[in-house]
């Protein structure tokens, strides 16, 4: 990795600052205009309210509608694409480790980024089945700030134990040697050019376990979601003997709870850290703490992550059941997406690099700040504009 360049390395304070000022410029004028947009599409009491909106429909009916909307167009697809990647991501492996070349591990290195997206567009739905067996933890390590992950593969690695190649005993080990930063190691780390050779067979078929105990977590997330008599009966039929979905409400604080705690985790602990941004001016950038940068993915990933929120955003519908007063942060949190994919787009560069231009390190600047400006969208406005608590949180549930 490229060390930050001098420019690149001035005040990351002020270039925030910098960005905000530009990007709040850039947002006035669409801003201003939504409300009235959004008033002029809503002219029928209650359109779009928690009564009823202009067909009739009660609040709890479109309230659980939008709930639906999130299970069957975001949700279930979400899962099924990560099952796919997962798949595919074991096939190549196989491929690898049945014929050792550089043009193999070439093909399954690339893929890994395919695996890498699918996830992040998902990653955020934290409650329901990933709560289970530690399965989001046995899929994603992170953070590690001690480097646990790391060590423990290369333990690993160094031991060749038998039980390590089989995904019944790995899923047995340590959440750190299960999941994708593990494969990433496997693929990416020290060592990983002998992937290419026949002395790098114990390395791929732990590679191979990996993906093949990743393939068990994400087939039963699969098929616990489309269980009609599981979570997704929960959530859209709430009871009141259910212990954490009662009403209406309480299942769409748990759509609404999948964008506050997902940005929150982009914010503080996939942009911050590494862009020192509460480390004081002056601070370099500290680009080893991307997740998933050890393989170039790191952009990848939060590409994957806004470009999942955006698609759920979009499926909920939520001017639907927001009231004819608040529909302007329909657009309003439309754009700030788009303006964040727009930034993230515009980085060229792996992020390991990026951190050293100047012109770069700006526009993940702005993405930093206007996550933390999105969430507050949601936690300050969307939320209690649909009654919930903003403080709601999944993690207090299941």
């Amino acid at each position: 990795m490229h060390p930050a360049s001098k420019a690149a390395r001035k005040s990351l304070r002020s270039t925030l600052a910098a960005t905000a000022a530009l990007g709040l410029l850039a947002l006035a004028p669409c801003l201003a205009s939504a409300p009235a947009q959004a008033q002029d599409q809503s002219q029928a009491p209650d359109a779009g309210g928690a009564g009823a909106n202009a067909s009739g429909l009660t609040g709890d009916t479109l309230v659980l509608d939008a709930v639906a909307n999130a299970v069957d167009d975001a949700i279930r697809p979400g899962y099924q694409a990560f099952d796919d990647a997962v798949r595919e991501q074991a096939f190549m492996l196989e491929t690898l480790c049945s014929d050792p070349t550089k043009e193999n591990l070439q093909s399954a290195q690339e893929n890994f980024g395919g695996l890498v997206s699918a996830f992040s567009k998902i990653e955020f739905v934290r409650f329901g089945p990933i709560r289970e067996d530690n399965r989001l933890e046995r899929i994603l390590f992170f953070p590690d700030p001690r480097g646990v992950m790391a060590k423990q593969v290369q333990a690993i690695l160094k031991d060749q134990a038998d039980n390590a190649l089989h995904a019944e005993t790995l899923a047995e080990k340590s959440v750190a040697v299960q999941g994708l930063p593990a494969l990433q190691y496997v693929l990416f780390g020290d060592g990983s050019d002998d992937l290419a050779t026949e002395s790098g067979a114990y390395r791929c078929s732990y590679g191979k376990a990996i993906a093949a105990n990743l393939s068990s977590i994400s087939t039963a997330l699969v098929e616990e979601w489309g269980d009609e008599t599981g979570i997704s009966e929960r959530l859209m039929e709430p009871a009141e003997d259910d212990p954490v979905y009662r009403t209406a409400s309480d299942s769409l604080g748990a759509i609404v709870s999948i964008f506050t705690e997902g940005l929150e985790i982009v914010a503080d602990q996939r942009l911050s850290p590494p862009l020192s941004a509460e480390d004081g001016a002056d601070a370099p950038a500290k680009p080893n703490l991307f997740l998933f940068g050890a393989s170039d993915n790191a952009l990848t990933a939060l590409q994957g992550d806004f470009e999942g929120l955006q698609q759920l955003f979009e499926a909920v519908d939520f001017p639907a059941v927001l009231p004819a007063d608040k529909q302007f942060l329909g657009p309003s949190i439309e754009l700030e997406f788009t303006q964040i994919g727009s930034n993230l787009d515009a980085v060229e560069t792996p992020l390991s690099e990026a951190v050293a231009d100047a012109d770069s390190l700006g526009k993940l600047g702005y993405v930093l700040i206007a996550t933390r400006s999105l969430r507050s969208q949601f936690t300050d406005q969307l939320a209690p504009a649909l009654g919930l608590a903003s403080g709601f949180s999944s993690l207090d549930g299941d």
